[in-house]
């Protein structure tokens, strides 16, 4: 696998930059396909183009309107449904670039490269138009591979026997991915609940259980047989189920037709009251006047109030649509065996790992094999045993050292010093997966990330709705950003809780 520098940036809107460390010739590009990406926009693609200094090229991505779909698959655990939906849109996206003179392995299919639009399902891939990806690239249907089995660890509940046929085809090299989509179609419509087998009498609207073999007498309207679905509709329903905002406020459409209605209603018992009691008992010029003026005061109240309630459930909404700001997840090597153990009953799995940092290095890690089947694979794990004894050894010797490194975090006049424990510190309004919960207004659920590798700190914010800043300055979403000793990070705003890194 070639070694790809990332970076994001807010040049035209937010931007994801791709180049490589040594630099990317424009004579290593496929001319066709940079005339097939500039002429038109693919689907499933991420929209790009590229600039050239020096003869090098560097591809630019827009993501405006889209976020890390890492973020969203760690805010709630996956249905088998969702999963197998997931798999097949991007099995879809890969059929979809035969048809446009694409070739498969240009799609960077690595979970950090992934973006979603709206919905789960709505996948953006970054494509790199290389004419060699190198020797030790892997094929569209390994790369699938690793993103199915890196995916069961956001399952709630797996489904072996589904997992098992998925993971025999992407292993069956001459296996097409058309046969692959078959299979996930049909595993979405074998998850839809059965219809009921009933036996319908229109005559008398009689019905009989074919299990228990009774008859009711009682009598019912006659029952329409549901419809059989094909697989691509039972994909759509599927879909349109899946699909729901789970953040949709209280404050729904249905409720607001009722206040609505309910306001009309009170509106008008107001205005006949005025014009019952006042002017049908003493008909006058005067009363006439003051009756049309409370009709009117009534009438604009009724029209402030629902621009009021329009308004409010479109900044609702947006704020739901717009806040699913979740970490990637980093689920240790053990315990996603442990998922893969209890869907298959073995401990062979091999869990795929990519790395992504900014302006780092995209990759793909060879297989791990967790057991040794030979003296020279007894001596590689040994040897590994020794380093990683050896790295314990030094974390110790440094944790009293990194024990002194904290957040100062100032809000409101108060001051309260954090500890910065463990490799991964967040920070963000939810409950669930942060390390300290902030509960200022304007914060997301995840918001920022102080992530320590080795001495060093690095910041990154995870495409929150208000931002952050750093020492003043706006923070590029999902950019890494190294700390130094007194920097200060302020969520939401220049009004939002500031932290400062401290040492010593």
């Amino acid at each position: 696998m070639q070694q790809f520098r990332i970076d994001f940036a807010m040049n035209r809107g937010h931007e994801m930059m791709i180049d490589k460390e040594s630099g990317m010739d424009r004579s290593e590009l496929d001319e066709l396909e940079l005339q097939v990406l500039s002429a038109q926009q693919v689907p499933y693609l991420l929209p790009m183009d590229w600039y050239e200094v020096d003869g090098k090229v560097t591809f630019r991505y827009s993501l405006s309107g889209t976020k890390m779909l890492v973020h969203r698959l760690q805010q709630e655990p996956l249905s088998m449904e969702q999963y197998y939906g997931l798999l097949l849109t991007v099995t879809d996206a890969i059929l979809e670039c035969k048809d446009y003179m694409l070739r498969p392995e240009g799609c960077l299919l690595n979970e950090q490269l992934l973006f979603m639009g709206e919905r789960l399902t709505d996948i953006r891939i970054a494509y790199m138009p290389l004419k060699h990806p190198g020797a030790n690239a892997l094929s569209s249907a390994e790369s699938l591979l690793a993103l199915a089995v890196r995916w069961t660890t956001y399952i709630e509940t797996i489904d072996g026997a589904g997992l098992k046929r998925i993971v025999q085809l992407l292993n069956q090299s001459r296996s097409p991915l058309s046969d692959l989509r078959d299979t996930l179609l049909e595993l979405i419509a074998g998850g839809l609940p059965p219809a009921v087998d009933v036996d319908v009498d229109e005559t008398y609207g009689r019905t009989a259980n074919k299990e228990e073999g009774q008859s009711e007498s009682v009598y019912h309207p006659p029952i329409e047989q549901p419809k059989k679905m094909s697989a691509e509709e039972t994909l759509r329903h599927r879909n349109a189920e899946l699909e729901l905002d789970e953040d949709e406020p209280e404050f729904g459409n249905e409720g607001t037709r009722r206040r609505t209605w309910a306001a009309i209603a009170a509106a008008v018992i107001a205005a006949a009251c005025a014009w019952r009691f006042l002017y049908a008992a003493s008909p006058s010029k005067e009363n006439l006047l003051i009756c049309s003026a409370v009709t009117l005061v009534i009438a604009a109240g009724l029209l402030l109030y629902m621009r009021k309630s329009a308004s409010l459930l479109m900044e609702r909404r947006e704020m739901a649509a717009h806040d699913d700001t979740l970490e990637p997840y980093s689920e240790p090597l053990p315990a996603a065996q442990k998922k893969w153990r209890a869907a298959y009953g073995r401990d062979e799995a091999i869990i795929p790992h990519g790395t992504t940092t900014s302006m780092g290095s995209y990759s793909v890690s060879p297989p791990r094999a967790e057991q040794a089947n030979s003296p020279a694979q007894t001596a590689v794990l040994e040897a590994r045993e020794t380093r990683e004894a050896k790295s314990e050894e030094e974390t110790a010797l440094l944790s009293d050292k990194r024990r002194s490194i904290r957040l100062c975090r100032k809000w409101n006049g108060q001051e309260e010093e954090i500890a910065l424990d463990g490799e991964v510190f967040k920070i963000g309004r939810s409950g669930d997966g942060v390390s300290y919960t902030e509960n200022a207004e304007g914060i997301s659920r995840l918001h920022l990330e102080i992530e320590r590798i080795g001495a060093e700190h690095h910041a990154k914010d995870l495409g929150s709705r208000n931002g952050s800043l750093l020492n003043g300055k706006l923070m590029v979403p999902y950019k890494t950003y190294k700390l130094e000793s007194g920097d200060r990070i302020q969520l939401a705003g220049d009004k939002g809780p500031l932290y400062e890194l401290q040492t010593g």
